[in-house]
């Protein structure tokens, strides 16, 4: 473009010279002319700005200084340089790139009706229809209606115009905020123009609006026979359907949208993904979001843009491993996106995959460096597969990119620090982190967790103990880690055969997801002599998912020979 320019201005400036003999001053005009453009190419702006507002003086009948002022100033100062181009376009009135710049500091100045009378004369001069199509859309953005109903009039007659008239003329109306005055403009558009696709559309929509299903149903249902392969027609077929009660009608022209294989598959996903929304509201959406679903990975399983899609919607129906499998296929292949990578790691730690997991935090940190989930879910899964040392390297380094106000992600940092700090037995350090964490949030359950099994650990006296345990039990109430807690303080003082017992049928009521229980519950029957069953305590808790891993791997070591 801006070679353009300066091609047009030299021979405008140049070629008055042509016809006959140069004048001095002509000459002499020519040679500044040049040199200030010199000094233009050369980047020195400021001193060709200088020189053009010289010639500007100078030469008041010419237009090309008062046009390279314009642009020199229009980069900084678009009310100053407008002067300059309005002289520029006085001098020469048919110069198209002289309107084209005077446009350009219009719209810059917010003079939005001005550069629309402008584009409609750059339309007039050299027959530019994108040009004429610019100033409609100005007038409908600032409600002239009035000029926008004589750009309709000139061009709604014309065969290779009227398209684009219908719809200028259907965008003002649909500005309507008055759904009965928007049907009554479209229905008087329609009876001049009863075969247009766009009309028809139109009326449908304004039915729609209008809460007239039936009405909207029988144009959309015109339309679709008309098109049956335009898919935004099927949808919008559809919604009317709903209104009406007619699910299963719906759902056929959801099926009919869907495949068209032609339709933009970024549209097909807008439409799932609003089915899916949906879904959290009636079964009906859910099933209809599954079987488009399905619909979209034959057609276009292929292609990236529907993976993370697909994986949503799997994840939504409760098939883990076929999400799973999708959002890999993502990051295989489309461009990296943090939401997938989170959204695989949450379910990569829901299935215990601690070696996967490893892999897909790692690469996430390498790819996105000041995203502090990252380090948080890197530090995570390095905890679970014993790398401490290097899990508290990693948890530090997040810990920088996180913000001030972000206080739940700064509470899993000190958890997961804490964590490592009391796996390689570094208790003060541990007791530090989770002091940090309790100061931020008042009260945690893991870190309380956490800190009752210090407490243990570190031989905390009875008293010390049962106050912490008293502390959790008025926020948390009874729960079975607590009441194992209690079991395993009660072994130190009793051995008794009825408290054995007890333990013993408390173990067979656990479920393998109270693993903090199990632990504790095991503990305390190695205590009692019932190596067998704490063997079995142990085993279920790691088969979930323990607050502390590697000392559980430890417990279940040192029982291996217990038969």
């Amino acid at each position: 473009m801006r070679a353009k320019v300066f091609a047009a201005l030299c021979f405008c400036c140049i070629a008055f010279g042509v016809q006959g003999q140069d004048t001095e001053a002509q000459v002499a005009f020519k040679q500044a002319f040049y040199n200030a453009t010199t000094q233009k190419m050369l980047q020195n702006n400021r001193q060709a700005l200088d020189l053009f507002l010289e010639l500007c003086t100078k030469y008041p009948q010419e237009a090309g200084p008062a046009h390279e002022v314009a642009r020199l100033l229009g980069e900084k100062s678009p009310d100053l340089a407008l002067p300059f181009a309005q002289k520029a376009l006085t001098l020469q009135p048919h110069e198209p790139w002289f309107m084209y710049s005077l446009i350009d500091l219009l719209e810059r100045t917010n003079q939005y009706a001005s550069a629309a009378d402008l584009k409609m004369k750059l339309f007039e001069q050299n027959r530019d229809f994108e040009q004429a199509l610019e100033a409609a859309e100005i007038w409908i953005g600032l409600n002239n209606q009035k000029k926008l109903n004589q750009w309709v009039n000139q061009f709604i007659q014309q065969p290779e115009t009227q398209a684009d008239a219908i719809r200028m003329e259907l965008k003002q109306y649909r500005k309507i905020s008055q759904p009965k005055k928007y049907l009554k403009a479209v229905e008087k558009l329609q009876r001049r123009f009863p075969e247009n696709t766009l009309v028809i559309g139109s009326l449908g929509e304004a039915y729609e609006l209008a809460k007239q299903w039936k009405q909207a149903e029988f144009w959309y249902r015109t339309l679709a026979a008309q098109h049956p392969e335009d898919s935004k027609v099927h949808f919008a077929l559809a919604q009317v359907l709903e209104k009406q009660g007619l699910f299963d009608s719906a759902t056929a022209a959801l099926r009919q949208g869907f495949l068209q294989a032609l339709v933009p598959v970024s549209y097909k996903i807008n439409v799932l993904h609003s089915l899916m929304e949906a879904g959290a509201q009636a079964e009906r959406f859910r099933n209809q979001a599954l079987e488009m679903g399905q619909i979209l990975e034959r057609l276009h399983g292929g292609e990236p843009a529907t993976f993370s899609t697909l994986g949503d919607l799997y994840l939504r129906e409760g098939r883990i491993d076929t999400a799973v499998l999708w959002y890999r296929r993502h990051l295989d292949a489309a461009p990296p996106n943090q939401q997938v990578y989170l959204q695989l790691l949450r379910l990569e730690f829901f299935q215990r995959e601690w070696k996967q997991a490893l892999k897909t935090a790692e690469k996430m940190a390498e790819l996105f460096p000041a995203n502090p989930q990252a380090y948080l879910y890197f530090g995570l899964a390095l905890n679970k597969n014993g790398q401490y040392e290097t899990a508290l390297e990693q948890l530090k380094i997040g810990e920088v990119y996180l913000t001030a106000s972000d206080a739940r992600n700064r509470l899993l940092f000190f958890r997961e620090k804490a964590i490592a700090y009391a796996e390689l037995k570094q208790y003060e350090r541990a007791q530090t982190e989770m002091t940090r964490g309790l100061d931020l949030v008042g009260f945690d359950a893991d870190l309380a967790l956490l800190s009752i099994y210090l407490k243990f650990q570190q031989s905390g006296s009875q008293t010390e103990i049962e106050k912490a345990l008293n502390t959790f039990a008025v926020k948390e109430g009874e729960t079975p880690a607590l009441r194992s807690a209690r079991w395993l303080l009660q072994t130190h003082n009793s051995k008794t055969p009825e408290l054995k017992q007890e333990l013993i049928q408390a173990l067979n009521s656990l479920g393998n997801s109270e693993s903090m229980a199990l632990e504790w519950l095991g503990d305390a029957l190695l205590i009692l002599g019932e190596q067998q069953a704490a063997r079995k305590a142990y085993l279920k808790a790691v088969e979930f998912q323990p607050l502390l891993i590697g000392h559980l791997q430890d417990k279940l070591s040192s029982l291996s020979e217990i038969p």
